[in-house]
């Protein structure tokens, strides 16, 4: 009986991992990132922590399905979720939002540090190349990010998340292949590098 409790008890761990998990890109999935995103948001608050959250968009993406195929895109899309996991810390989030979009949580991280995490990224998928049948294409990649802190605080998880998504888009709007903070004092996104 022990040794079957211990079995089941085992495989339920492995069915809530996997529930976790987006199945393509092995990123967490929304729903999980959204239950985290709120436990950590309301932990920051609590502690006085910084807590930042970036938007992660492939440029293009839609260009990649339609000249290569669904399956290039499938790689492309879990070649993403590896640089990103790469280029952050083990106690970092990687979840995918939804299509081409990712979501990183970086809890205890300020903004001047998350430029320099956003930054590695977009260089390393600049210098990256995916290998296609017998075509190396490169894909680039936009962020918008957001810093909860006591200097920059925010009333709720949602207008965080509506600010990193806000410097998400002008960052598309300025072409592309870069990365911009929101700046909550000036109630707008604000480029950091290109």
């Amino acid at each position: 009986l022990r040794d079957t409790a211990d079995s089941l008890s085992a495989r339920a761990s492995e069915l809530e991992a996997e529930n976790r998990r987006d199945a393509l890109t092995g990123a967490f999935n929304r729903a999980f990132l959204d239950q985290y995103l709120a436990r950590e948001f309301a932990k920051a608050a609590r502690q006085g922590w910084p807590i930042s959250v970036a938007f992660c968009d492939l440029d293009l993406f839609k260009k990649i399905n339609d000249t290569y195929g669904h399956q290039a895109g499938d790689h492309i899309l879990q070649a993403t979720a590896r640089i990103l996991r790469g280029n952050t810390r083990d106690s970092d989030i990687v979840a995918r939002y939804g299509g081409e979009e990712f979501v990183l949580v970086l809890p205890s991280t300020d903004s001047s540090t998350t430029t320099m995490v956003c930054e590695r990224i977009v260089s390393a998928f600049q210098q990256a190349r995916h290998n296609i049948g017998n075509v190396n294409i490169n894909v680039t990649i936009s962020i918008g990010f957001a810093t909860q802190s006591p200097e920059t605080p925010y009333d709720t998880v949602d207008a965080l998340l509506h600010a990193a998504d806000q410097a998400l888009y002008s960052a598309k709007l300025k072409g592309r292949n870069r990365a911009m903070r929101y700046d909550l004092d000036q109630q707008k996104p604000v480029v950091r590098f290109l």
